[in-house]
């Protein structure tokens, strides 16, 4: 740790973002539950060593804080003393506030409590390395198989969904690495060149293999934000390298893409084409109306059957429900 300059409010950054996809990918026998406790303890110890400081300097950050907080706040209300309150699975109960609290509110409270002590150069670098590994594990030597519709699992014990979202991950923290590497004095150039160069290549062949729509939705938000960062040379340089590209090549492109990720390519269209969203729609419809129904103060942000838990599957519409209009508007502002 030492020779890596990493403190203890390091390790719970690189916990958060890398930890569980990189246990996963390289171990079938370290129980979830273990994994989970060891995290936490680290969030808990960083906690007490930052007195438990609320907030940053940083007002986006402090505002997505207290909007996670209210969410589970909410949540805790709703299974308790609101809607879910007679709720008869307890396994499923039980989980619900695991996750609530210990995987996702201490540590994020730990990463806020103690932001200006994160040493940022060597945490971006190791969790780069971290999701490289595990992606690329993912894609060349996992043998499970695939889900019933063609799409690949990240491994045993992370579905499509989470190879998506760690691909997308490593991608956009490739680029960003690769672009302001000089400004972040970082070692090795040819090193790190290399590295955030396999990132990108991995990350974008992961998202085409694991066939989600929503990694790839978000890769592009995430890619159109950076590139409206970038000085206005640069923008015009990148928009006419892509459409010389489109023009020479773009039937290649697209043919390579059909047979690399035909699931993904497939379920784009049909979303394109004919508004195909896999039954999301449904739980969007329902959330409007949840919506609407409880306007000011908002409603348990929770889709829940007898054996399990879910969202609304947008971050939006969970807001919505979960704070009301005034918290949707304070979201999005």
């Amino acid at each position: 740790m030492k020779a890596l300059k990493l403190s203890l409010y390091d390790i719970n950054v690189i916990l958060i973002f890398a930890g569980f996809p990189f246990i996963t990918s390289f171990s079938d026998y370290i129980p979830s539950i273990l994994y989970r406790a060891l995290a936490l303890g680290v969030s808990l110890i960083c906690l007490w060593q930052s007195r438990f400081r609320i907030g940053t300097n940083n007002s986006l950050i402090n505002g997505y804080l207290w909007i996670l907080f209210l969410m589970i706040l909410k949540v805790t209300w709703g299974m308790t003393l609101g809607e879910f309150s007679m709720y008869p699975n307890d396994n499923v109960r039980t989980l619900i506030f695991s996750f609530s609290y210990g995987v996702v509110l201490f540590p994020l409270f730990a990463f806020i409590s103690s932001y200006d002590r994160i040493n940022w150069h060597s945490c971006f670098l190791i969790i780069q390395i971290m999701l490289l590994l595990c992606i690329g594990l993912g894609l060349f030597s996992y043998t499970g198989e695939l889900t019933t519709d063609g799409r690949a699992n990240m491994n045993a014990r992370q579905s499509t969904l989470a190879f998506g979202d760690n691909s997308v991950y490593l991608f956009l923290l490739s680029s960003c690495l690769y672009w302001y590497r000089n400004e972040i004095n970082l070692n090795n150039e040819v090193i790190i060149k290399i590295i955030c160069f396999l990132g990108i290549i991995l990350g974008i062949y992961g998202v085409m293999k694991a066939g989600s729509r929503g990694p790839l939705l978000s890769g592009i938000a995430g890619i159109s934000f950076f590139f409206f960062k970038l000085k206005r040379k640069v923008k015009i340089r990148i928009v006419l390298l892509c459409m010389l590209l489109i023009i020479l090549i773009g039937g290649f492109i697209i043919s390579w893409i059909k047979d690399i990720a035909p699931i993904l390519y497939d379920r784009t269209m049909a979303s394109i084409e004919t508004g195909d969203l896999s039954g999301r729609d449904v739980l969007f419809i329902s959330a409007l109306n949840i919506f609407f129904d409880n306007l000011l103060f908002g409603a348990t942000p929770l889709v829940l059957t007898y054996d399990s838990y879910s969202s609304f599957h947008n971050c939006y519409l969970d807001v919505a429900v979960g704070l009301g209009v005034f918290g949707f508007i304070y979201f999005i502002r």
